[in-house]
Protein backbone atom coordinates (compact mmCIF):
# COMPACT_ATOMS: atom_id res chain seq x y z
CA UNK A 1 0.00 0.00 0.00
CA UNK A 2 2.76 2.53 0.83
CA UNK A 3 4.74 1.60 -2.30
CA UNK A 4 1.69 2.31 -4.46
CA UNK A 5 1.12 5.66 -2.71
CA UNK A 6 4.80 6.61 -3.07
CA UNK A 7 4.69 5.74 -6.77
CA UNK A 8 1.64 7.98 -7.26
CA UNK A 9 3.39 10.89 -5.52
CA UNK A 10 6.49 10.46 -7.71
CA UNK A 11 4.39 10.34 -10.89
CA UNK A 12 2.43 13.43 -9.85
CA UNK A 13 5.69 15.26 -9.13
CA UNK A 14 7.14 14.28 -12.55
CA UNK A 15 3.98 15.42 -14.33
CA UNK A 16 4.18 18.77 -12.51
CA UNK A 17 7.87 19.21 -13.50
CA UNK A 18 7.19 18.33 -17.15
CA UNK A 19 4.21 20.68 -17.27
CA UNK A 20 6.34 23.49 -15.78
CA UNK A 21 9.10 22.95 -18.36
CA UNK A 22 6.60 23.00 -21.23
CA UNK A 23 4.94 26.18 -19.96
CA UNK A 24 8.32 27.93 -19.53
CA UNK A 25 9.28 26.99 -23.08
CA UNK A 26 5.95 28.25 -24.45
CA UNK A 27 6.37 31.53 -22.58
CA UNK A 28 9.88 32.10 -23.95
CA UNK A 29 8.67 31.22 -27.46
CA UNK A 30 5.79 33.70 -27.46
CA UNK A 31 7.48 36.51 -25.53
CA UNK A 32 9.85 38.96 -27.14
CA UNK A 33 11.16 38.88 -30.68
CA UNK A 34 10.86 35.80 -32.88
CA UNK A 35 14.19 36.67 -34.51
CA UNK A 36 17.54 35.26 -33.41
CA UNK A 37 20.79 37.02 -34.42
CA UNK A 38 24.10 35.19 -34.03
CA UNK A 39 27.39 37.03 -34.66
CA UNK A 40 30.71 35.26 -35.20
CA UNK A 41 34.20 36.77 -35.21
CA UNK A 42 37.40 35.05 -36.29
CA UNK A 43 39.54 36.37 -33.43
CA UNK A 44 39.33 37.79 -29.91
CA UNK A 45 41.65 40.76 -30.56
CA UNK A 46 42.33 42.58 -33.84
CA UNK A 47 45.23 44.85 -34.79
CA UNK A 48 45.77 47.70 -37.26
CA UNK A 49 45.77 46.60 -40.88
CA UNK A 50 43.83 43.39 -40.22
CA UNK A 51 40.52 42.50 -41.84
CA UNK A 52 37.63 42.55 -39.39
CA UNK A 53 34.96 40.12 -40.56
CA UNK A 54 31.52 39.74 -38.97
CA UNK A 55 29.56 36.62 -39.92
CA UNK A 56 25.94 37.26 -39.02
CA UNK A 57 23.24 34.58 -39.03
CA UNK A 58 19.55 35.47 -38.88
CA UNK A 59 17.00 32.88 -37.75
CA UNK A 60 13.36 32.80 -36.84
CA UNK A 61 12.17 30.81 -33.84
CA UNK A 62 10.38 27.60 -34.68
CA UNK A 63 8.08 25.94 -32.21
CA UNK A 64 9.94 24.88 -29.06
CA UNK A 65 13.64 24.26 -29.86
CA UNK A 66 13.73 24.74 -33.60
CA UNK A 67 14.89 27.62 -35.73
CA UNK A 68 14.89 28.36 -39.44
CA UNK A 69 17.16 30.69 -41.44
CA UNK A 70 15.58 33.92 -42.70
CA UNK A 71 16.25 34.69 -46.37
CA UNK A 72 16.20 38.22 -47.79
CA UNK A 73 16.09 40.06 -44.45
CA UNK A 74 17.71 43.50 -44.26
CA UNK A 75 20.60 43.50 -41.78
CA UNK A 76 22.51 46.62 -40.77
CA UNK A 77 25.72 47.07 -38.81
CA UNK A 78 27.19 50.09 -37.04
CA UNK A 79 30.63 49.84 -35.47
CA UNK A 80 31.39 52.42 -32.77
CA UNK A 81 34.82 53.09 -31.22
CA UNK A 82 35.48 53.50 -27.46
CA UNK A 83 34.81 57.27 -27.80
CA UNK A 84 31.35 56.48 -29.22
CA UNK A 85 32.31 57.60 -32.74
CA UNK A 86 31.00 55.56 -35.67
CA UNK A 87 33.83 54.05 -37.73
CA UNK A 88 31.89 51.65 -39.98
CA UNK A 89 28.32 51.34 -41.26
CA UNK A 90 26.90 48.86 -43.78
CA UNK A 91 23.71 47.08 -44.78
CA UNK A 92 22.96 43.87 -46.68
CA UNK A 93 20.32 41.19 -47.20
CA UNK A 94 20.62 37.68 -45.78
CA UNK A 95 21.20 34.76 -48.17
CA UNK A 96 19.37 31.41 -48.30
CA UNK A 97 21.09 30.27 -45.11
CA UNK A 98 20.27 33.50 -43.26
CA UNK A 99 23.91 34.57 -43.49
CA UNK A 100 25.37 38.04 -44.02
CA UNK A 101 29.09 38.88 -43.99
CA UNK A 102 30.38 42.36 -43.19
CA UNK A 103 34.09 43.14 -43.67
CA UNK A 104 36.22 46.20 -42.97
CA UNK A 105 39.94 46.76 -42.62
CA UNK A 106 41.16 48.25 -39.36
CA UNK A 107 42.73 51.60 -40.15
CA UNK A 108 45.91 52.86 -38.55
CA UNK A 109 43.79 55.76 -37.26
CA UNK A 110 41.56 53.52 -35.16
CA UNK A 111 42.23 53.85 -31.44
CA UNK A 112 42.89 50.84 -29.23
CA UNK A 113 40.07 49.62 -27.01
CA UNK A 114 36.74 47.87 -27.06
CA UNK A 115 34.47 48.67 -29.99
CA UNK A 116 30.75 47.94 -30.07
CA UNK A 117 29.07 46.53 -33.17
CA UNK A 118 25.31 47.11 -33.30
CA UNK A 119 23.76 44.52 -35.61
CA UNK A 120 20.10 45.18 -36.33
CA UNK A 121 17.25 43.75 -38.33
CA UNK A 122 13.60 44.79 -38.17
CA UNK A 123 12.46 43.71 -34.72
CA UNK A 124 15.81 42.74 -33.20
CA UNK A 125 19.20 44.24 -32.30
CA UNK A 126 22.36 42.64 -30.90
CA UNK A 127 25.51 44.29 -29.56
CA UNK A 128 28.82 42.50 -30.13
CA UNK A 129 32.04 43.75 -28.54
CA UNK A 130 35.30 43.75 -30.53
CA UNK A 131 38.72 44.44 -29.07
CA UNK A 132 41.27 46.39 -31.09
CA UNK A 133 44.75 46.76 -29.73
Amino acid sequence: MTLNKTLRVIIAFLIFIIFTLIMNRLYSYYSGSNIIIEVMLEKDVYHQGELLKFEVYIYTKEFFWGRAPLKGIDVAIQLVNPNNVTVYVDQAKSDDKGKVVFCTRISKYWINGTYKAYIATPGCIVVKKVRVG
